[in-house]
């Protein structure tokens, strides 16, 4: 999928870094530094829609693995899926929010160039699928799933949305119901919703809607700075060795998100500021590094 190959090129970019760029591209602006004119706005987009996804990678792996704690060590983790699967989808549609700000990020205006070029209704349908069909599945069953897939708004809140709502809606049943998923019909029913997808004509729009900077702003509050909803205890050189919830650190160290994910996980008791969320921080050892505690 999209989402989790942008976790795979995780070693090649700096995901803390991006957020701090973010903070500071927000407050020249602010400052008045730089006019916020079109190529500011192209970028500011960007940069806000790539740190949502970068942390959306790192809900993704979270998610994942408090799954994989049910599927093969039948350890009951309906809580921490629930939750974590409603961050994940609330996130999606803010990162459609803030690509539907730009009128270079528009799903719209592409399905209605390719529909342009037609002569007649039956044309225009047969344009449509094919627009539809070169960013998504790329032949009829995916022979090419995802190659030429796009950070648009309305294919990453309508299409992404979907994909990734069958995800955690099979994973989060699964958990609760107590049975183990089937993952050959969860890829068939997939696949069916893909296509279904792309025989559609939905209309998208092919205006942007909203203020870029507002809009980048309240996305800054709302997943790059301490949310107001917990507080935590740091103790510097300390760390909590052992109970991490992953089996490789997230992508972001950035402090402020950290307490976002380990916010979204109910077993979570707090991270280290290396990016490892923890279910224990009980015991503790001196390291460098700086220790996060949840107060409960």
């Amino acid at each position: 999928d999209v989402y989790k190959r942008q976790y795979q090129r995780r070693v090649r970019a700096d995901a803390t870094g991006i957020v701090e760029a973010w903070r500071h591209f927000l407050n020249a602006s602010s400052n008045r530094e730089v006019k916020a004119n079109g190529p500011y706005l192209y970028d500011l987009v960007d940069i806000s829609s790539q740190v949502l996804f970068n942390l959306f990678s790192d809900f993704h792996l979270e998610f994942q693995e408090v799954f994989q704690e049910w599927q093969f060590h039948n350890i009951n983790s309906s809580l921490e899926v629930i939750s974590l699967s409603s961050k994940m989808l609330e996130l999606i549609k803010d990162i459609d929010l803030v690509l539907g700000s730009n009128v270079n990020y528009l799903l719209g205006i592409w399905i209605e160039t390719a529909k342009s070029w037609a002569t007649d209704a039956e044309e225009a349908a047969l344009y449509e699928y094919n627009a539809r069909n070169q960013i998504t599945l790329w032949g009829p069953d995916g022979e090419i799933n995802d190659y030429a897939a796009k950070h648009w708004n309305g294919l990453v809140g309508d299409y992404y949305f979907r994909r990734w709502n069958l995800f955690t809606s099979t994973l989060s049943q699964a958990v609760l119901k107590g049975y183990h998923v089937d993952f050959d019909k969860y890829l068939a029913d997939l696949l069916a919703l893909e296509q279904a997808w792309d025989s559609e004509s939905k209309l998208y729009p092919i205006l942007p809607s909203g203020d870029p900077l507002a809009i980048s702003r309240a996305m800054l509050v709302k997943y790059a700075t301490d949310p107001t909803t917990s507080s935590y205890t740091r103790y510097p050189n300390t760390d909590a060795p052992g109970n991490d919830i992953t089996s490789r650190n997230t992508w972001t160290t950035d402090v402020s998100q950290l307490k976002i994910l380990c916010d979204a996980n109910p077993s979570c008791k707090g991270f280290n500021s290396n990016g490892w969320l923890k279910t224990d921080v009980s015991k503790t050892v001196a390291a460098n590094s700086f220790l996060y505690v949840k107060k409960v």
